[in-house]
């Protein structure tokens, strides 16, 4: 007993390592932003990284291997990357070293925090880390903001999808006004950052959780007075803070953005995704199964770039990977599992970001992402087993 408490604390305290790395590095990326920096350029991270690629991918082999479809397919996803990758040539052997750490380094993150959770709580210390890492990383944020809208005609901002994927780590939070505390800041600076996929997915996210709600309260005259009521108020809150944010900060049209998607192309989107098919239909044999190698070219859809990088191989790994996905989140959902709504949330982020951006194939935005879902997957798991542990013991002992 006493060696599995020092175990455990043990445990506890090298996760945090990974984890607070992490944050250290978007809180990083935020300042330098304005300079050119990035998450890879971050020297803590770059030390501490190798180490958690080689644990994590440690663990898989070691504990979870053909044990769970979901981890069996990032992994295949992660390894059949980094071979695609290793066979690109390279400007110098550091660049290949980098991009090899960063191609297996979400899939990494993924097995170490699902391999903790699986086997104890998620510790209390994570949200109290984000709840120090959050209003800093809004800080710097508009402080890119005052940078962009003096320094040059401010467009857009696209590290505002680091503080969107946040979002679904704000779900953990049991308390409600540090969780509406914290969804507030991210939606103040989505206004700021002039991102329309950033506010399409927020406010997806926002009516999935009204829904939610609505659909497990009891349909009494009290209970839909209070909703209304809170949904009322919560609307005018936004517009409040749209109007206060839009003419106190930037001279953004939102209306304006969302009218000129269709003038635009969705951004030149359209354009891109065209020329998909047509480098595609350039490719040869080779080429179309498996890939071009992991090249510079951006469609703004990861299916597309992963098939254009990776081949249809790779397109096949990756779908089969996001079909898991949403199989768990109806496990969940049936199961009426506590986590639930962040896991959902965090996928309609994942899809609605991927879909239009660039997400798993820009590989520093998706760590936040698969350190969520190593996080919340795992405890899914430990309390399934616990459930199953439980019935077998009043089985056993009625």
């Amino acid at each position: 007993m006493v060696k599995e408490q020092k175990r455990g604390r043990r445990r506890k305290g090298l996760i945090f390592i990974p984890f607070l790395t992490l944050l250290l590095s978007v809180l990083y990326y935020m300042y330098s932003f304005k300079w050119g920096g990035g998450v890879s350029t971050f020297v803590p991270a770059v030390l501490i990284w190798p180490f958690v690629v080689l644990i994590g991918f440690t663990i898989y082999i070691t504990k979870f291997f053909k044990r769970n479809f979901l981890l069996d397919a990032g992994a295949l996803l992660a390894f059949y990357t980094m071979l695609v990758t290793a066979l690109t040539p390279s400007s110098s052997m550091f660049s290949l070293l980098s991009s090899l750490i960063y191609v297996l380094l979400w899939a990494s993150l993924l097995f170490v925090f699902f391999h903790y959770t699986f086997h104890q709580e998620i510790p209390r210390g994570f949200t109290k880390s984000l709840w120090l890492g959050i209003p800093l990383t809004v800080f710097f944020f508009v402080e890119q903001v005052n940078f962009n809208a003096t320094e040059i005609n401010i467009k857009t901002l696209n590290p505002i999808f680091y503080l969107l994927f946040f979002v679904p780590f704000i779900f953990l939070e049991k308390r409600k006004l540090p969780r509406y505390i914290g969804l507030g800041l991210v939606f103040f600076c989505i206004l700021l950052s002039n991102k329309r996929t950033a506010l399409f997915a927020f406010l997806l996210v926002i009516l999935y959780v009204v829904f939610t709600s609505f659909k497990s309260t009891k349909k009494t005259v009290n209970n839909i007075v209070k909703m209304f009521c809170g949904i009322t108020f919560g609307v005018l809150a936004l517009l409040l803070l749209y109007s206060y944010t839009m003419s106190q900060y930037t001279n953004i049209d939102w209306l304006d953005r969302i009218l000129a998607i269709s003038e635009t192309g969705g951004g030149g989107r359209t354009v891109r995704w065209s020329q998909f098919f047509i480098d595609m239909n350039k490719a040869n044999v080779l080429q179309m199964f498996f890939g071009h190698g992991n090249v510079a070219l951006y469609y703004h859809n990861d299916l597309m770039q992963i098939i254009y990088n990776y081949g249809i191989i790779g397109g096949c790994i990756y779908t089969a990977f996001c079909v898991s996905l949403l199989v768990l989140a109806r496990k969940m959902n049936k199961s009426n599992y506590r986590y639930r709504i962040a896991y959902i949330a965090s996928l309609i982020i994942f899809f609605c970001s991927s879909s239009v951006e660039q997400v798993i194939v820009v590989h520093t935005w998706f760590l936040q992402m698969a350190v969520f879902w190593g996080i919340v997957i795992g405890d899914y798991y430990r309390e399934i087993n616990e459930k199953k542990e439980e019935k077998a013991w009043q089985v056993l002992n009625p």
